[in-house]
């Protein structure tokens, strides 16, 4: 097991509401365990999911907001694009984790967007970052680094509206409107 998949466990490990309750929400019932125990519809015979390697995929066990108790003085953002490899992905979590933000890989192996040019179906990966409100510019230059070195479509429109990025804004949407996002 990598370094990467490694400290993907050990979030899933701390909390899988990890991100949601960074952001200040009330949960409306515990997560499940990394094995699915605990998970409301979790009865045998589902697809958990997995590649062609064999490995499992934990899908994130999401809960509706019932009130904010005390603000938790982060928000949370969607971050979109075409995978870049695992190690790649390892450098940008661990850059976003020195930042104090909180990234969490939503997708699964199976999760892909297709080339607008060549019409090939590519691994991506869509993920959620919890950063404090004091660091969200931080962020913002932190994806763009990332996303100008890897040189694949990257996005991340929710935060560049809370940013005023108007222009940058409008080339994502542009991008995020020929690859399907």
């Amino acid at each position: 097991m990598g370094e990467f998949d490694l400290k993907r466990r050990q979030f899933f490990a701390t909390g899988c509401a990890g991100v949601l309750a960074l952001s200040g929400l009330t949960l409306a019932s515990g997560c499940g365990s990394e094995d699915g125990a605990g998970d409301e519809g979790g009865g045998e015979g589902e697809d958990e999911g997995g590649d062609e390697a064999g490995e499992e995929f934990e899908r994130p066990l999401l809960y509706a907001a019932m009130a904010i108790k005390r603000p938790g003085g982060f928000r949370v953002f969607s971050v979109d694009g075409l995978h870049p490899g695992e190690d790649e992905l390892g450098e940008l979590y661990m850059a976003l984790e020195d930042l104090g933000a909180h990234p969490r890989v939503m997708s699964g192996p199976e999760y892909r967007l297709v080339d607008p040019k060549s019409g090939e179906a590519r691994p991506a990966v869509y993920l959620y970052v919890a950063v404090e409100v004091e660091r969200m510019r931080a962020l913002d230059s932190a994806l763009a680094l990332f996303g100008a070195r890897w040189g694949t479509p990257l996005v991340w429109p929710e935060l560049l509206g809370v940013v005023g990025a108007k222009r940058r804004l409008e080339a994502q949407h542009a991008v995020m409107e020929a690859w399907g996002m």
